[in-house]
């Protein structure tokens, strides 16, 4: 009989992790691609890579806001406020006359074309 042991912190510390949640969000811009931020990766292929799909045009970026609010306000961390400002960009830029949000074709898609 094989004994598994766990190891568990005494402390965990939840602002720690939040910190580290907060670089993460920071790090999936696209500087490249008007900060859109990667929304999956490929971790088996050798290097791994970060895609982008069609989530990362519109539906990521609400969540990824309200996350750098909530890892903020835990951490006291203000580093990548310009990434977040074009997030905000971005976000509300995928709202139209009508108030509704739409998701914008992928101009990585095939036979796809950038939004006019």
């Amino acid at each position: 009989m094989t004994t598994v042991t766990k190891q568990i912190p005494d402390t965990l510390l939840l602002e720690e992790r939040a910190g580290h949640v907060l670089q993460a969000i920071l790090g999936m811009a696209d500087e490249d691609h008007g900060y859109i931020p990667f929304f999956a990766a490929n971790l088996m292929e050798r290097p791994a890579y970060l895609t982008h799909g069609d989530w990362d045009y519109g539906s990521s970026h609400g969540r990824l806001i309200d996350a750098l609010i909530l890892a903020r306000h835990m951490t006291g961390d203000e580093s990548g406020r310009d990434i977040e400002a074009r997030y905000r960009e971005n976000f509300l830029g995928f709202f139209r006359e009508d108030g509704l949000s739409y998701r914008l074709k992928n101009p990585k898609a095939p036979g796809s074309r950038p939004p006019t």
